[in-house]
């Protein structure tokens, strides 16, 4: 619904974060996440009274700047997009454009996994290399089947060093996003495919996250899956370990997030024990 304009003259970002759960429909795992790290970004500027209107370019960038430093760009960006999310909503209040969405808590949705092997089909015809020296073919079957296989996220997964790997393929990560620890294990084939490139980092990406997501996209348009992102394997990681019921287990997550953002119901009507293999 709308709302009459509102006078945000005396908002801070602070006090927004006080009532953003009023205006927008957000799960409090994502409110929790939006309140860290606009705080965290308030806390640099050194500013508890910091207004919306006061927040510029420059001011954002020198925050983004020093989180590069200990964090990935995906990360970063997390934080940024946080920052405007507060921002906006100043904005919806003033004009009195904020809407509460109706509804049901959007469904998880994930690639099936016929559409992962047209993925992994799509990646063994890939030409070329990397500014690595990395065979663009190699690199795409290891990020894919590293990612199917351990559920982490993006910015998790390309910060795994192959040495890090035992030769049982099991390992403890430390989530960046929750600070929690969770044990994978990476498949043979990611294994196969890591040992073929040979180089430091599990995924051996020399671009930023953003060209990652682009390059992803034209290749799962080639393999002839029209939708779906790279957060979509993370997700059918976690649906289809879900058949022995361990599918939050593998992701970290506790079982009302897993659902709510994970679970895609479609696959998981229908499950016979034990993750399905690619």
């Amino acid at each position: 619904m709308r709302i009459e304009p509102v006078d945000t003259s005396d908002m801070t970002m602070l006090s927004l974060l006080d009532i953003y759960a009023n205006h927008r429909r957000v799960s409090e795992q994502y409110l929790t996440q939006l309140q860290s790290k606009v705080r965290c970004f308030v806390a640099h500027v050194g500013n508890d009274d910091l207004k919306p209107a006061d927040v510029n370019n420059f001011m954002v960038q020198d925050f983004i700047n020093v989180l590069l430093e200990t964090v990935v760009s995906e990360t970063a960006d997390g934080y940024k997009s946080a920052i405007r999310a507060v921002i906006s909503l100043e904005k919806d209040l003033r004009k009195g454009k904020v809407v509460v969405p109706k509804g049901r808590h959007k469904i998880p949705e994930a690639f099936t996994i016929e559409q992962i092997r047209l993925l992994v089909k799509a990646a063994k015809m890939q030409e070329g290399k990397l500014p690595n020296g990395v065979r663009r073919k190699i690199f795409w079957l290891a990020a894919i089947h590293s990612a199917y296989s351990t559920g982490l996220r993006a910015g998790d997964l390309l910060r795994v060093l192959t040495s890090s790997i035992p030769k049982n393929r099991i390992l403890d990560v430390l989530q960046n996003k929750t600070q929690k620890i969770v044990r994978v294990r990476f498949s043979k084939k990611a294994m196969k495919a890591i040992r073929k490139h040979g180089m430091d980092h599990v995924v051996p990406w020399p671009h930023s996250f953003t060209y990652f997501e682009r390059k992803f996209i034209e290749l799962r348009n080639q393999a002839g899956v029209d939708r779906g992102t790279w957060k979509w394997l993370r997700r059918s990681a976690g649906t289809y370990a879900n058949r022995d019921g361990k599918g939050n287990e593998l992701l970290g997550n506790n079982d009302k997030v897993f659902v709510e953002n994970y679970c895609d119901p479609r696959l998981s009507e229908k499950m016979p024990p034990k993750q399905v293999k690619i």
